[in-house]
C-alpha cells in the first residue's frame, strides 16, 4: 500500500465514488470495473493494492461506518434495524464484525463509543 497522502489513479477514484454513492446497492465486480473502464482482474488487483481491500470490503466497510455511526445518533433505531440497514443477514453476524473491526459489541458502542478506536479504524483512502 502507497503511503498515506498519496494519490490514487483516477480508476480508484471513480470506484470510490460510486461505491458511496450506491452504497446500498449490489456492486458486481464487473459493473465496478465497467465504471473504472479496466478489467475486473485490474481492478481487484490494483484497489487492493492502493487500498488495503478489495471494492467489496470497502463497501463493507463504509457500511459498517454508516451503522456505526447511526448507533451513536439514532437511539430509537434498533441493532437489528441496523444490521439489516447495512446489508447483513443478521445481528448476530453484525455484531460479530462490528466487534471484530471496532473491539465493542454495537450496544456498547452506542452507550460509550470508543470514538479514538472508530476514527482508526476507518482511516483509509
Amino acid at each position: 500500500m502507497p503511503p498515506l497522502g498519496t494519490p490514487l489513479p483516477a480508476f480508484v477514484e471513480k470506484v470510490l465514488m460510486h461505491l458511496h454513492q450506491h452504497l446500498y446497492e449490489a456492486q458486481p465486480l464487473a459493473e465496478l470495473a465497467a465504471v473504472a473502464g479496466v478489467s475486473r482482474f485490474h481492478l481487484q488487483r490494483e484497489f487492493k493494492r492502493l487500498t488495503g481491500h478489495s471494492p467489496a470490503q470497502r463497501q463493507r466497510l463504509l457500511r459498517l461506518k454508516q451503522a456505526s455511526l447511526r448507533l451513536a445518533l439514532e437511539p430509537a433505531r434498533t441493532v437489528t434495524e441496523l444490521a439489516f440497514d447495512a446489508g447483513y443477514a443478521n445481528a448476530e453476524s453484525f455484531t460479530r464484525a462490528f466487534q471484530r473491526l471496532l473491539g465493542q459489541a454495537p450496544r456498547d458502542f452506542r452507550r460509550a463509543p470508543d470514538w479514538p478506536r472508530w476514527r482508526s479504524a476507518f482511516a483509509f483512502p
